[in-house]
């Protein structure tokens, strides 16, 4: 695997480790009440798609359970 995928996998791990300790504690309603909230969590997103969409071709081939197209259209997601 080149350093450059270990890289990116490291960046996506990162953003769904913010994303889940910033919705840790809270309820569905904090994203209709929390702007800044709501904000963090679309770029989190974000940025785990731009990483997902610089991955090889061979390593996304090397984890097939992975759902490649869909984690890469997380970049496409906007603030409200």
């Amino acid at each position: 695997m080149k350093d450059r995928d270990l890289a990116r996998l490291q960046h996506m791990l990162d953003s769904t480790k913010a994303v889940l300790n910033y919705l840790q504690g809270r309820k569905r309603s904090d994203l209709d009440d929390d702007r800044l909230l709501l904000s963090g969590i679309i770029r989190e997103l974000q940025i785990l798609g731009e990483a997902a969409g610089k991955i090889s071709q061979k390593t996304q081939d090397h984890y097939p359970h992975l759902p490649w197209r869909q984690l890469v259209g997380m970049r496409n997601r906007h603030d409200p």
